[in-house]
């Protein structure tokens, strides 16, 4: 923890590390080794500074620390000046998103391995070296650890690649009391993966690592995608590379959670609807993200009597009714922002049998 006291919300989860073994690592296809390495970490603010006590606190004083300023209204840069007066603030006149203020850090960052993590995330002792080790080995393109919530609970933060059946089945009354598994967007918690780990899709961008200069080789974050779906981006453009995601649960961030994202409000819903189109858009050919545009869309349908009754009563959880328009909003403006489909989000197998 670089010498630094740990608060007392970093150290309720302190007692969930593991110690994962390496022939553990590598039963899931990963060997674990060790070289020397230079590391930045990028926290991006947006009226999060209220956060960044326990989060740079966290960060190895060995590190370089980037702190990128979307254009808050808080003293969350000045506060970041106080915390660690080493690190490098850089101030966005206009909020660029969570994926432009990345690349803002990506631009100044000189380390060998780029850490992205979210104010709001406090990284537990060891977490950092655990996630280099596994970066490192061969055919792996990006790496995030254990999402622990403030209670010391795991967060189930692995996921599957988006798909527009997600979006109807998650919006469909108890889907997550009798859909399958492999019909969920979100790994489930009984799955091996949480207590193994190994290659997934793609993780959580609460905390996520990747080596610069494969970032930059597929031309960092996406800014298409203003807010969510970033992660996803990358995972799937590090698939064109050959390379892979891999979920590290011995290596541990805790994390609140929102922070951001509830001063927001209903704009929640928009980016998030917005960015699911754009990935639909973006990795397939355009025959079949016209499917999948559709799919969603009866998604939307599908969930209106059901976001209806729970606004009428009130329920103080689920998608509201101004919550729903501003989906319905978020998708028309996925749906209508000028891209093409981008070669470098399709597999292979996919660019072999489609334009």
């Amino acid at each position: 923890m670089g010498g630094r006291g740990r608060s007392t919300i970093a150290t309720i989860a302190a007692g969930k590390i593991e110690n994962m073994s390496r022939d553990e690592l590598s039963s899931n296809g990963v060997t674990a080794t060790s070289s020397p390495t230079t590391l930045t970490v990028v926290v991006v603010l947006h009226n999060s500074g209220d956060t960044l006590a326990d989060c740079l606190s966290s960060i190895p004083d060995e590190a370089e620390i980037i702190v990128v300023d979307n254009a808050s209204t808080d003293d969350g840069a000045a506060h970041a000046s106080r915390l660690r007066p080493s690190a490098t603030v850089v101030r966005s006149e206009e909020n660029v998103g969570f994926g432009g203020g990345c690349n803002v850090g990506l631009r100044h960052a000189t380390g060998d391995v780029v850490v992205f993590l979210n104010p709001d995330a406090v990284l537990i002792p060891h977490a950092v070296d655990r996630l280099v080790q596994v970066l490192n080995e061969d055919g792996v393109g990006m790496v995030g650890p254990a999402i622990i919530k403030p209670n010391g609970a795991t967060e189930y933060s692995c996921r599957r690649w988006t798909r527009s059946w997600h979006a109807l089945i998650e919006h469909l009354p108890y889907s997550d009391r009798w859909s399958p598994a492999l019909l969920r967007r979100n790994i489930p918690a009984d799955s091996a993966i949480y207590r193994v780990g190994g290659r997934v899709a793609y993780v959580q961008g609460a905390c996520m690592a990747l080596r610069a200069d494969t970032l930059r080789s597929i031309g960092g974050f996406d800014e298409d995608f203003f807010l969510y779906g970033e992660e996803e981006s990358i995972a799937l453009r590090l698939r064109h590379l050959t390379k892979s995601c891999v979920y590290v649960p011995e290596a541990q961030a805790l994390h609140v959670g929102g922070t951001s994202t509830q001063r927001i409000g209903t704009r929640q819903s928009f980016h998030l609807w917005r960015s699911n189109v754009l990935l639909m858009r973006k990795r397939s050919a355009p025959a079949r993200a016209m499917v999948d545009l559709l799919i969603t869309a009866v998604a939307l349908v599908v969930a209106l009597p059901t976001v209806c009754a729970r606004t009428a009563l009130q329920r103080p959880t689920g998608l509201q009714l101004p919550s729903w328009l501003a989906a319905v909003e978020g998708f028309l403006s996925g749906a209508r922002h000028p891209i093409s489909p981008a070669p470098q989000y399709r597999s292979a197998a996919e660019l072999a049998s489609g334009p």
